[in-house]
């Protein structure tokens, strides 16, 4: 159950809660200039390791009003691609740890592959997080790329086509054509995993990312990345959402990860958070009304 607002404000001029939080500071998307005439860096690969929890409306409402006026707030747009057999995205259903998607950042847009190599989870004060690892490659485009118009354009088209509700054979072959030019980034796990796969990449989903970011110092490390997410599907009736709260883990070893899970679990409690507030009963599948769209119109 949430405290009232003014206990929460009231705490929060404690001095030992703002040993938690800092400062805030512009952290999320980094928006880097990139010479217009060059349409393609280099890819690079890395490790992402995240501590996500799942928060429910009102958990993250809560949150959002405590932390807004001392955030960084970013936003994006995330073009995931899936293969899709006539029934069924194929990634998803067969090959889940495979991930690619194309982000929208304004000034450039990023390609990016990533692959799945350690997932559990893990139990801090009565919380619940999931810690995920990746290895990614990603290959930034210059926002006059060739790349990022034809990601602008299949987003209009596809809104166009979800709001009729229908979509021709030639116009996913179409689309099938049109993705079949692009160069993504190399990533032999990923690459090799879905080399059985048939059919071509298509657009699977398009969701909004918004974020609040902050710095959160702790007793393990210097201070890391934290922040309150909302992703919203831009296709689907009603625009639901998913909501998260997001870390950026620098050490991938269990002790050190429940060591800066007890002091954040201990900061959400301070702050009128719950495990009621969390981990909510139904998870949004963003992928599920281009799936419907294509089956339809194979």
């Amino acid at each position: 159950m949430l405290k009232s607002k003014r206990a929460v404000k009231a705490l929060f001029r404690n001095q030992t809660v703002r040993t938690f939080l800092v400062s805030f500071v512009a952290v999320a998307c980094h928006l880097s200039a990139i010479p217009a005439a060059s349409a393609k860096s280099p890819d690079s690969l890395k490790i992402e390791t995240e501590l996500r929890l799942r928060l429910t409306r009102e958990g993250f409402d809560h949150l959002l009003d405590l932390w807004r006026s001392r955030s960084q707030f970013s936003e994006r747009t995330d073009m995931y691609f899936d293969k899709h057999d006539g029934g069924s995205f194929l990634l998803k259903r067969v090959e889940p740890r495979a991930k690619l998607r194309l982000q929208d950042r304004g000034d450039e847009c990023v390609a990016q592959k990533s692959w799945l190599t350690e997932q559990h989870t893990a139990r801090a004060g009565g919380f619940v997080w999931t810690a995920t690892s990746r290895s990614a490659a990603d290959s930034k485009h210059a926002g006059k790329s060739e790349t990022c118009r034809r990601q602008i354009k299949s987003s209009n088209f596809l809104l166009e086509k979800a709001s009729s509700g229908s979509i021709s054979r030639d116009e996913i072959h179409e689309l099938e054509r049109i993705w079949a030019k692009e160069s993504w980034p190399q990533h032999f796990a990923f690459d090799s995993g879905t080399a059985q796969l048939k059919g071509s990449l298509i657009p699977a989903a398009i969701v909004r990312k918004q974020r609040w970011a902050a710095t959160f110092v702790n007793t393990t490390y210097k201070p890391l990345k934290i922040q309150l997410g909302r992703d919203t599907d831009l296709f689907a009736d009603g625009q639901p959402e998913n909501y998260e709260l997001e870390i950026e883990a620098k050490d991938s070893s269990v002790e050190a990860e429940l060591k800066i899970l007890e002091e954040l679990s201990d900061l959400l409690w301070r702050s009128g958070i719950t495990p009621a507030d969390t981990n909510p009963q139904n998870i949004y599948n963003f992928f599920q009304h281009l799936e419907n769209l294509y089956a339809n119109g194979r």
